[in-house]
């Protein structure tokens, strides 16, 4: 495709004379960037509005740091747009209505109607279609990184997070152990010491003391204080989520079976796994997010024709 580097036209005082109008300053794969696409990111930057206060060198020289970065996001806009060109996605009357509910949910309008008339009156754009249009864009780049660079985390991942977070806290939970183990892994010894165990909560819920049960430890029950991260997340949970007092288990530990009583909770200043889930997976989900994107655009800049003119 022939590409004009120039946009002129001629003025009626001079006619003849051309005059820039506005000009190429990228081309990505077939499609240009013009000055004036840059220019508008520019102008709708806090940070450039907060530079134009004070006109000095320091400020001309963050500006255009600014302007070099504006671009760079324009460049991989049109490179991921230009894979949702190549799957064959689109914008829908459905999906472009539930972005403008919720962006004027978020922005505290009580209708799109509303929100229509504050973006008018912004005069950050030249109309209401321009600005569905951005929209829209918008919504398919969206769409295309989740397609191609979801960042998925897995409950795992967010369990060992937390274990780390929450490793060398101060709280400590101490217990009363009982084991059961199994002389091989056959299904007869499992039930033979699954039913131990099992005969041993029950006493020590009705109140027994755990030293006059029998175990299968050299010294009979262990007392012990655990703390967060020093034991198998199976146990971990159950054990931090009891009182004082409650019997955990039979739990399957691989080579048998425990019974724990808890005695004492010495709490720290960390939420409990349940409460603190959410937060996590988010925080996780959004920077596998950015690390996926970033790999995306480098896979796409490297196999994309690229010319910068600025």
């Amino acid at each position: 495709m022939a590409l004009v580097g120039l946009l002129v036209c001629s003025t009626p005082a001079q006619a003849g004379d051309p005059v820039i109008v506005d000009r190429v300053i990228a081309v990505v794969n077939d499609q240009i960037i013009l000055q004036s696409d840059l220019a508008k990111e520019m102008g709708l930057d806090p940070r450039v509005i907060e530079l134009q206060k004070t006109p000095t060198a320091s400020a001309a020289a963050k500006r255009d740091e600014i302007r070099d970065e504006l671009l760079q996001r324009l460049i991989d806009r049109d490179l991921v747009l230009s894979e949702a060109r190549r799957f064959g996605l689109e914008v829908g009357p459905a999906d472009e209505r539930r972005a403008l509910q919720s962006l004027a949910k978020e922005n505290g309008f009580a209708s799109i109607k509303e929100l229509e008339s504050a973006v008018l009156a912004s005069g950050s754009f030249e109309s209401w279609e321009a600005y569905l249009v951005d929209l829209r864009r918008s919504i398919l780049e969206a769409q295309v990184l989740q397609y191609l660079a979801p960042g998925r985390v897995t409950d795992a991942q967010v369990r060992e997070f937390y274990r780390k977070m929450s490793r060398g806290e101060d709280a400590r939970v101490r217990v009363v152990r009982l084991e059961y183990r199994t002389a091989n892994e056959s299904p007869e010894e499992r039930d033979v010491a699954f039913q131990r165990a099992q005969a041993a909560s029950k006493r020590l819920r009705t109140g027994a003391d755990p030293s006059s049960i029998d175990d299968d430890s050299e010294a009979g029950p262990s007392e012990f204080e655990v703390g967060r991260g020093d034991i198998q997340p199976v146990l971990e949970d159950r054990i931090v989520a009891a009182k004082a007092g409650q019997i955990v288990g039979p739990v399957s530990t691989g080579r048998g079976y425990v019974v724990l009583k808890v005695l004492e909770q010495m709490d720290a200043d960390v939420l409990p796994f349940e409460e603190a889930k959410d937060r996590i997976r988010q925080q996780l989900e959004f920077e596998a997010q950015m690390k996926a994107r970033e790999e995306l655009m480098e896979k796409l800049r490297s196999r994309a024709h690229l010319d910068i003119r600025i």
